[in-house]
């Protein structure tokens, strides 16, 4: 999967700009995959109260995770255009069944690795944003 220049400008920006709700949602996410007795996941299970406000948020968690190789897009049977990346409907009711991409983590010790070496998870709604405070 390779992204245009746009898009990855704009994942590289927000990454920068939002550093802190991306990287509370990936320690949910990665924590919840962990979890799942399925081996396959969307970013549905990661819970209400460790989602920042905003949008773009998962789209750039899954995208730099999966550059990570801490998890991987579920593909589907090839069409003229090569594979195309599994799809679900939302489970949740604030996104109206949209479709939504599935993932599988690479590999379980690599998971927990990367979920060890940035901070671990501590519970739903525990993800702290950062503050100006103090800042002049």
């Amino acid at each position: 999967m390779t992204d245009s220049k746009e898009f990855a400008d704009a994942r590289d920006r927000m990454g920068a700009w939002k550093r802190d709700a991306v990287l509370c949602f990936q320690r949910s996410l990665i924590h919840h995959a962990l979890e799942r007795e399925s081996a396959t996941f969307t970013v549905d299970i990661v819970p209400d109260e460790d989602r920042a406000p905003g949008q773009g948020i998962a789209g750039c968690a899954t995208r730099i995770l999966s550059a990570a190789s801490v998890i991987e897009p579920v593909l589907v049977g090839s069409t003229m255009a090569g594979w195309a990346q599994m799809e679900r409907k939302s489970e949740r009711a604030t996104r109206n069944r949209a479709k939504v991409k599935v993932y599988r983590i690479t590999n379980r010790g690599i998971a927990v690795e990367w979920l060890r070496r940035n901070g671990g998870y501590t519970g739903a709604g525990t993800c702290e944003q950062s503050t100006m405070e103090g800042i002049a």
